[in-house]
C-alpha cells in the first residue's frame, strides 16, 4: 500500500471528521436500531462521501447491506475499511460470517482464527455470537468440516455461549456418537437464551433425538411458546410420555397450522384411530422437519402406504429414497421377482430412517425363502456372497449345492488292516481290490458309477486322466505336486446309488497317507470306522475319531473279523467299545467280511450291516447330505463372519484416521496461520534493521536484494521446522487413507510453502523497502493461494462419511437367518447294535 494512502488512515483514526458527519453516523446507527436500513444505507453513504474510509460510517453501511441481503457488498466495504487499519476483534468476527455466507471458506476461516487469535484467550459474547452465524452459513452450504470450525470456534470465543454446542451436538449425534453429543447439550443448556425461539427448538429436537424427553418437552413447550411451530415434535414427545394430562392441554391450545398433523398423531400413537384415515388429508410437505422422522417412522408401522405417498411426495426428505425402497421390495417379492427384492431391501438398509424395517422385512423374506429348503438357500447366500466380492465362499456354497443331487459318499476308516478293502468288496457285491484295480496302502480311492475309467487328482487340483493300471500305482505329479486322491468309476449297480471311498490305514508309520485320509474327511457324507475284532478299541483309534467328529463328519463303528474272535469274548468286546467309543462312533454292526465275500447270506452279521447300509445310509441320503452341506456351509459361514469382522474393524480404523486427519488439518491450519502471522511481522522488523544500516551505508540496489532474499529465505526456513513436526503427523494420517503418496511431503511442497512465501512478501512490503523491491513485494502479496488443506479436509470427509458398501449390511442379515436355518438340520438316527453277541 502507498505510503500517502497509510498517512490519510492514520488521520482519519487520529483526526476526527467533521461534526455533521459524527451527526450523520449517529443518526444512521438509530435508524439502523430502529430497522429503517435504507434509511441507515443512505446517511451512512452521504458520510462516506465527505470522509472517505471512515470506520463507524463503513461498519453502518456494511450492516445496512447486510440486512438488505447483501453480503458480498458489505464484505466489500469492510474490507475497504479494513485496509491499513487494525480493525476491532467484532469487525473481523463479522467479517468472517459474511465471508462465509459468500462460500469463501478459507477467508472466513483466517478472519476466525484472525478474530481469536485478538482475543488472546480472553471471552466476547459478540464475536461468538457472530462466528456461529458464520458456522450456521457454512453449514447451510454444505461445508460441514468449515462449519464445525468455525462452532469450535464460537465456543472457545465465549464458552457459555449456548448456540454453538448445539451445533457440534447435532454433528455428534449425525456420526453416530450419542455420548458427544449428549455432553454437548449439557454444555450448551446453561447458555441458551429462554427468550429465543430457535435455539430453544434446537435444544429440544437435540434432546429428543438423544431420548431426553422431558428436556425434549421442556424446551420445545418453551419455543413453541416464543412463536416456533413446534406442535408437531412437541406432540410427539408428549404423546410418548405417561403423563396425558400435559398432552391434552397441549392439544387444547393448538392454534397452528400444525394443529391438525398433531392431534393426528395422537390419535394414531394413542391407538385411537386408524392412520391411514388419520394421516389420509396430511400432505407430505406439510409436515415440519422436526416431526417428520416420527412420523415417517409412525406411518411405516402403521401404514406403510401413507409413508410410500409422503417419500413420493417429498423425495428430497430424509428416509424418502428407503421408503420408496421399501414400497418396491415388496412390490417385487407379490410380482415373485426375489433378486429385484432383494436389490430394494439393499437400498433401504443404507438409509438410517428405514434401517430396522428393512432388515425386518429382509428377515421376514429369507426366513420363508430359506425355512426348510437347503438348495434354495446356498443358491441363494452363493448369489449374495457372490455380489459382495467373496467369490470363494460363494464357489465353495455352489460345491455344496451340487453336492446334494449326487449319491450319498460313505469312506471306509480304520487302522492299518482292519479289513476295509474287504468290506468294500463285499459292499459292492464286486472284488475289486484283489483285481488291483484299489492298491489300499498307496492313496485314497473314489469309487463311483460310470465307464472303467480313472483319474489322479492332485492336492493343488491337478487332473490326470489315465487308466486303471496306472493308477494302481497312485503316482504324483511330475512337478511334485502330490496326489490327493484317485477316482475310479466302474458300472457296478451299487455305486449308481452309494460312492465309497477306500483309504490308507492308520497307524501304519505312513505320514503322507494319514494326511491323505484327513483329506477324506472333506469328501464323504458318513464315515464308517472299521474296528479289528482281535484289538479293537486301542488308544491310537481315538485322535482320528475325534478329528472327524470335530469336523462334523458323521462316524459309525462296524466290528469286523469277529470270525477270528472266541465267540465268548465277543460280548465283552462289544461292551468295551460302546462303553469306551459311544460318543465318538456307536456300533451299529459286527460282521465278518471275509466270509461274507464267499456267502453273503450266511455271513454273521452281514445281513444286519447291509440293512443298515440301506436302510438308514442309502434311503435316508437326502437327510445325510442335507446334515452334511449344513455342517460344512455352518463353517465357511464362520470364516465368512470373520471376513466381514476384518472388514468392519478396518472400515472402523478408516474413519478413526480420517477424523483425527480433519482435527489435525484444523490445527494445522490455525498453527499455519499463526506462523504466518509471525513470520511477517519477523521479516518486516528484520528487513527495517538491515536497511536502515544498507543504506546508511550507500550499498548499491543489488545488495538491498540480496538481503531482502536473505533474511526472507532464513525466516521462512524457521517458520517450516516450527511446523515440521505436525506436518509430518498429518502426512502420515493421510498417508494411512491413501490420500498421498508416503514420504512425498506434499503438504510442505504443495500447501504451506506458498502461505509462508506469501508472508515473507508482506513482511517485505511492510519494511517499506526502495520502489524496485517494494514492486516485486507488491507482486507476490496480491498472489492469494488457495486453501491449503482444503482439498485434503474434503478428502477427510468423503473417507467419513462415504457410503458404507450397504450389500454387506444385506449379506450380514443373510448370515443370521442362514445359520439360524441350517441349525435344524440334524442327522437321522441310527440304532446302535445291542451288547450281546450278534448271531
Amino acid at each position: 500500500m502507498a505510503l500517502l494512502e497509510r498517512f490519510e488512515r492514520f488521520l482519519d483514526d487520529v483526526i476526527p471528521p467533521s461534526e455533521e458527519v459524527l451527526l450523520a453516523v449517529q443518526r444512521a446507527e438509530g435508524l439502523l436500531r430502529a430497522g429503517d436500513t435504507r434509511g441507515a444505507l443512505r446517511l451512512a453513504e452521504g458520510a462516506l462521501e465527505s470522509a472517505p474510509g471512515h470506520l463507524r460510517a463503513s461498519l453502518v453501511r456494511a450492516e445496512a447491506l447486510r440486512a438488505l441481503g447483501a453480503p458480498a457488498d458489505a464484505l466489500v466495504v469492510l474490507d475497504e475499511a479494513a485496509r491499513g487499519r487494525a480493525v476491532p476483534t467484532r469487525v473481523l468476527a463479522r467479517m468472517a460470517e459474511l465471508a462465509a455466507r459468500v462460500g469463501d471458506e478459507w477467508r472466513a476461516l483466517s478472519l476466525e482464527a484472525h478474530a481469536r487469535a485478538r482475543l488472546r484467550g480472553g471471552r466476547d459474547r459478540v464475536v461468538a455470537e457472530r462466528l456461529v452465524d458464520a458456522a450456521r452459513a457454512l453449514l447451510s452450504r454444505g461445508a460441514v468440516a468449515s462449519g464445525l470450525r468455525m462452532a469450535r470456534g464460537a465456543t472457545l470465543a465465549d464458552p457459555s455461549l449456548g448456540d454453538p454446542w448445539l451445533l457440534l451436538g447435532r454433528d455428534a449425534l449425525g456420526r453416530g456418537e450419542p455420548g458427544l453429543a449428549r455432553r454437548a447439550l449439557e454444555r450448551a443448556r446453561p447458555g441458551l437464551d429462554a427468550t429465543d425461539g430457535r435455539s430453544n427448538r434446537a435444544a429440544g429436537e437435540l434432546a429428543w433425538a438423544l431420548g431426553e424427553r422431558s428436556l425434549a418437552a421442556l424446551y420445545l413447550r418453551r419455543a413453541w411458546l416464543l412463536g416456533e411451530d413446534t406442535a408437531g415434535a412437541l406432540v410427539a414427545v408428549l404423546s410418548q410420555d405417561p403423563d396425558r394430562a400435559a398432552l391434552d392441554r397441549v392439544l387444547a391450545d393448538l392454534d397452528t397450522e400444525s394443529a391438525p398433523l398433531a392431534r393426528a398423531l395422537v390419535a394414531v400413537g394413542r391407538g385411537e384411530s386408524d392412520a391411514r384415515e388419520a394421516f389420509e388429508g396430511v400432505p407430505g410437505n406439510g409436515l415440519p422437519d422436526a416431526v417428520w422422522g416420527y412420523a415417517l417412522a409412525l406411518a411405516l408401522t402403521a401404514a406403510p402406504g401413507v409413508a410410500e405417498r409422503w417419500a413420493r411426495e417429498c423425495p428430497d426428505r430424509p428416509g424418502s429414497d428407503g421408503v420408496q425402497a421399501l414400497g418396491a421390495a415388496r412390490l417385487h417379492l407379490s410380482r415373485g421377482e426375489p433378486q429385484e427384492a432383494l436389490g430394494a431391501f439393499t437400498v433401504a438398509l443404507g438409509v438410517e430412517a428405514t434401517r430396522e424395517a428393512a432388515r425386518r422385512g429382509l428377515r421376514a423374506h429369507l426366513t420363508e425363502a430359506w425355512g426348510g429348503r437347503l438348495p434354495a438357500l446356498l443358491e441363494g447366500l452363493s448369489a449374495l456372497l457372490g455380489g459382495a466380492s467373496l467369490e470363494t465362499a460363494s464357489r465353495g456354497l455352489q460345491g455344496l449345492r451340487r453336492g446334494l443331487d449326487e449319491p450319498l459318499r460313505v469312506v471306509l476308516l480304520g487302522e492299518f488292516s482292519a479289513g476295509k478293502s474287504t468290506i468294500l468288496n463285499a459292499l459292492v457285491g464286486a472284488e475289486v481290490s484283489p483285481m488291483g484295480v484299489l492298491p489300499t496302502t498307496a492313496r485314497v480311492h473314489w469309487l463311483r458309477f460310470g465307464d472303467p475309467s480313472a483319474r489322479v487328482i492332485t492336492v493343488r487340483g491337478a487332473v490326470l486322466e489315465t487308466t486303471l493300471t496306472v493308477a494302481e500305482r497312485s503316482l504324483g505329479d511330475p512337478d511334485g505336486d502330490p496326489v490327493d486322491h484317485v477316482e475310479v468309476t466302474l458300472p457296478l449297480p451299487r455305486l449308481g446309488r452309494l460312492e465309497l471311498l477306500d483309504t490308507p490305514g492308520f497307524n501304519a508309520g505312513e505320514p503322507e497317507h494319514e494326511r491323505a485320509v484327513r483329506r477324506s474327511f472333506e469328501l464323504a457324507d458318513v464315515a464308517l470306522w472299521l474296528f479289528d475284532a482281535r484289538q479293537a478299541g486301542r488308544h491310537s483309534e481315538l485322535e482320528p475319531l475325534r478329528e472327524a467328529r470335530a469336523r462334523g463328519l458323521p462316524v459309525f463303528g462296524v466290528l469286523n473279523k469277529i470270525d477270528q474272535c472266541p465267540p465268548e469274548a465277543l460280548p465283552l468286546v462289544l461292551r468295551q467299545l460302546q462303553e469306551g467309543f459311544r460318543g465318538l462312533c456307536p456300533v451299529v454292526a459286527a460282521v465278518a467280511a471275509r466270509e461274507a465275500l464267499r456267502d453273503p447270506g450266511g455271513a454273521p452279521g452281514w445281513s444286519s450291516l447291509q440293512a443298515l447300509v440301506d436302510g438308514h445310509l442309502v434311503a435316508r441320503r437326502e437327510a445325510w447330505k442335507q446334515h452334511r452341506a449344513a455342517g460344512r456351509a455352518r463353517a465357511l459361514l464362520g470364516e465368512v463372519q470373520a471376513d466381514l469382522e476384518g472388514r468392519r474393524a478396518k472400515d472402523t480404523a478408516r474413519r478413526a484416521a480420517a477424523e483425527a486427519l480433519g482435527e489435525r488439518l484444523g490445527k494445522l491450519r490455525e498453527a499455519l496461520l499463526g506462523s504466518a502471522r509471525e513470520l511477517r511481522r519477523e521479516v518486516g522488523l528484520g528487513l527495517r534493521e538491515q536497511l536502515r544500516s544498507l543504506q546508511e551505508g550507500g550499498a548499491p540496489e543489488a545488495l538491498v536484494s540480496d538481503a531482502v532474499a536473505e533474511v526472507g529465505w532464513r525466516a521462512r526456513e524457521r517458520a517450516l521446522a516450527s511446523l515440521s513436526e505436525p506436518l509430518r503427523e498429518t502426512e502420515r494420517l493421510a498417508a494411512t487413507l491413501g490420500l498421498v503418496a508416503s514420504g512425498a511431503r506434499p503438504l510442505a511442497t504443495a500447501a504451506v510453502v506458498p502461505w509462508l512465501d506469501l508472508a515473507v512478501a508482506e513482511g517485505v512490503r511492510d519494511a517499506q523497502l526502495p520502489a524496485a523491491q517494494a514492486a516485486r513485494a507488491d507482486a507476490l502479496a496480491h498472489f492469494a493461494p488457495g486453501d491449503p488443506f482444503g482439498a485434503l479436509e474434503t478428502a477427510a470427509e468423503e473417507a467419513l462419511e462415504g457410503p458404507r458398501d450397504r450389500s454387506l449390511e444385506a449379506l450380514e442379515v443373510a448370515l443370521e437367518v442362514a445359520l439360524e436355518a441350517l441349525g435344524g438340520y440334524s442327522p437321522p438316527e441310527v440304532p446302535a447294535l445291542p451288547e450281546e453277541a450278534p448271531p
